[in-house]
């Protein structure tokens, strides 16, 4: 699990993209819309040379955004998918 928080003047999902460009990011697809300003996303990388899977929360408020990362080599995406959501919904608390 990763958690990057920064800020950015582009869209979420380009903001993402750049974060994993050294990556060779492929098969990113919006997972789950949450809310307005929440979704998750899955994707696939290649980093060394091993293919991770992954899904991330994404979460902007105006130009500040933070990513929290799942990824495994090991992992199928759908069992990815489950545990990643299933650690959101215990553990991040959304405003009402």
């Amino acid at each position: 699990m990763f958690v990057h928080d920064f800020e950015s003047k582009f869209a979420v999902n380009t903001t993402f993209k750049k974060l994993k460009s050294g990556n060779k990011i492929k098969k990113y697809r919006d997972f789950l819309k949450l809310s307005k300003n929440t979704k998750l996303v899955s994707y696939s990388i290649i980093q060394a040379g091993v293919q991770f899977k992954g899904v991330a929360y994404a979460f902007n408020e105006g130009d500040y955004y933070m990513f929290i990362e799942f990824e495994s080599s090991i992992l199928p995406q759908m069992e990815l998918e489950h545990q990643a959501l299933s650690y959101i919904s215990k553990h991040i608390k959304g405003q009402k």
